[in-house]
C-alpha cells in the first residue's frame, strides 16, 4: 500500500484502510456515521494540482487516480501521494458515500466495520461523464462496453 499524504490519518476520522474483500484495499468505518454526515475531507498537496492541459502534458490521457474540478479547470492527481478517499472502492449499484465539494459524505447510515463505497461514474453539472479513478473499475467498464 502506498503511503498517504502527510496531511491525514484515517483514525482521525473514524476510518481505517485495510484489505477489502471487493478489491485491493478499502476504507472501513471504525465508528458509526449518520446519514449526510461529513466523513472526511479530500486532502491533497499543492504539487498534486494541475490545470487539465498541464496534467495531460505530464501524464497523457489516463485519468487513473485523478479527481477533476471542471468548474475551475483543475485536476488533482493522487496516484503518487494517495489520500484516504483514493482507497474507496466502487459499488455503483449501492454506494454509501459521495464526494461533494471536496468532502466525503455519507448517503445512508454506516455502521462500524462497514466498507465505504463510492459511485465513480456520474454526470457533473455540465452533463459530462467523469471517469472512474480505479484502474480495476476502468477495466470492468471497458469489458461491459465491448
Amino acid at each position: 500500500m502506498q503511503s498517504l499524504t502527510p496531511l491525514e490519518d484515517p483514525a482521525d476520522y473514524g476510518l481505517e484502510i485495510k484489505k477489502s474483500p471487493i478489491h485491493g484495499y478499502g476504507v472501513f468505518a471504525t465508528k458509526d456515521f449518520a446519514i449526510n454526515e461529513v466523513i472526511c475531507p479530500f486532502t491533497y498537496d499543492e504539487d498534486q494540482v494541475f490545470t487539465i492541459n498541464e496534467y495531460r502534458a505530464k501524464y497523457g490521457k489516463s485519468n487513473l487516480y485523478t479527481y477533476r474540478d471542471m468548474r475551475h479547470n483543475k485536476m488533482v492527481y493522487v496516484g503518487e501521494k494517495r489520500n484516504i478517499i483514493s482507497y474507496t472502492n466502487e459499488n455503483a449499484d449501492d454506494p454509501n458515500v459521495k464526494l461533494l465539494r471536496w468532502k466525503l459524505i455519507s448517503l445512508k447510515e454506516i455502521k462500524k466495520g462497514e466498507e465505504l463505497f463510492l459511485k465513480y461514474w456520474y454526470k457533473n453539472e455540465y452533463n459530462k461523464t467523469l471517469l472512474p479513478v480505479c484502474p480495476y473499475c476502468q477495466q470492468i467498464i471497458k469489458k461491459k462496453n465491448n
